[in-house]
């Protein structure tokens, strides 16, 4: 399946992505569960997961354990980061169980000590390696529905849900919960549109070289 390229939206800012993107993620990682073999059963769930709320980084630390689906309802254990993310429990909607659900018989082949959808390729576990994975098979996933821009990240998945749920499901404190941030000042500088420092130096450069200074 071939989809064209998209435009960016913005002019060098890191953002959440809005909802009409998500949509369209949402397509491509249930291509992914349905149709995309044993490989796409396991690149859907790292989406789900950030659509759930976790960083990216985050999903690599998970263990099968972590994922409690008790009858009619479902969360993940998001284990936070050293660092601006608390841990906390996030309830997975129908859409993000389904993915889940498409990947778990797979986990049969895993060793019992291995990650939830992180397959290592050293014994020891170093973070940064990991998430370099992790928004490695984001990123792949955003090119293919040509949304891979300069104005947005991998985490964009991850804002995208913290803003959804401080405008439709339970205002700020709430999204404070789904993101793990501390205080609503973090949080809203996360979901604050950033300028991206090297399109702002290109702008700068294409200016100057227009106006001859």
């Amino acid at each position: 399946m071939e989809l064209p390229v998209l435009k960016a939206r913005t002019a060098g800012y890191k953002r959440p992505y809005v909802d009409d993107e998500i949509v369209l993620s949402r397509v491509w990682a249930y291509l992914l569960s349905e149709i995309g073999g044993k490989h796409g059963r396991r690149s859907a769930p790292v989406y789900a997961q950030c659509d759930a709320g976790m960083v990216p980084g985050e999903t690599t630390m998970m263990r099968p354990e972590d994922v409690i689906m008790d009858g009619a309802e479902s969360y993940l254990w998001a284990p936070g980061l050293r660092v601006g993310v608390r841990e906390r429990v996030l309830p997975l909607d129908r859409f993000q169980r389904h993915l889940i659900e498409r990947y778990v018989p797979d986990l049969d082949d895993l060793d019992s000590d291995a990650h939830f959808t992180y397959n290592a390729r050293v014994s020891n576990f170093k973070y940064n390696s990991a998430m370099v994975s992790a928004v490695g098979i984001v990123n792949r996933q955003r090119a293919a529905v040509g949304l891979h821009h300069e104005d947005s990240t991998a985490s964009s998945i991850t804002t995208w849900r913290a803003a959804y749920t401080r405008e439709h499901c339970g205002g700020p404190q709430a999204a404070l919960a789904v993101s793990g941030r501390t205080s609503e000042e973090n949080l809203g500088a996360m979901l604050r549109n950033m300028v991206n420092p090297k399109v702002a130096r290109e702008v700068r450069k294409k200016k100057r070289e227009t106006s001859g200074f």
